[in-house]
């Protein structure tokens, strides 16, 4: 009687033991809305941050960096600085909001592009990239390229693989 109420506990425990961790790793948030014209005949992109996000830190200071270089990769030249500060020739405004996050370091959890006409002021093309979880975690360089990669498949070949 009593080999019949063992195995049992033994088979569970074996079970149990051998069932192991099952763990998925979530995938990056990314949203964009392609470019609602042409946007091949604009040659000057200036970057700058939403000017409701107060005075620019030293990350908010590498979002901008790290957008501006990525549009330049991608063969669109571009220039960053204040929003008050663009230059007169410029034929697109980006926007962008990065949002960093402090977790044993400081990391950008997302950014948000949006592509302006810098005359008319009509939305081209915008583009949201977040990354919670901690095993997502990228530097802001990977998540500009990534970002602008996204909105402008053609706009050159990948450098995120």
């Amino acid at each position: 009687m009593k080999k019949f109420f063992i195995l049992p506990i033994y088979a569970g425990a074996l079970i149990w033991l051998c069932n192991g961790c099952v763990t998925s790793v979530p995938k990056p948030e990314i949203t964009t809305e392609s470019p609602k014209v042409d946007m091949s005949g604009m040659k000057k992109f200036y970057v700058s941050r939403d000017d409701g996000d107060g005075a620019p830190d030293k990350n908010h200071l590498r979002g901008l960096q790290a957008v501006q270089e990525a549009l330049t990769e991608h063969g669109m030249p571009a220039t960053s600085g204040l929003p008050s500060a663009m230059p007169t020739d410029i034929d697109c405004k980006v926007i962008i909001h990065d949002r960093w996050f402090w977790d044993m370091e400081t990391y950008l959890l997302s950014l948000d592009i949006k592509f302006y006409d810098a005359h008319s002021g009509v939305l081209l093309a915008s583009g949201h990239d977040r990354r919670a979880a901690p095993v997502l975690r990228r530097d802001p360089d990977f998540l500009a390229s990534e970002l602008i990669e996204a909105i402008f498949p053609a706009s050159g070949g990948s450098k995120n693989k």
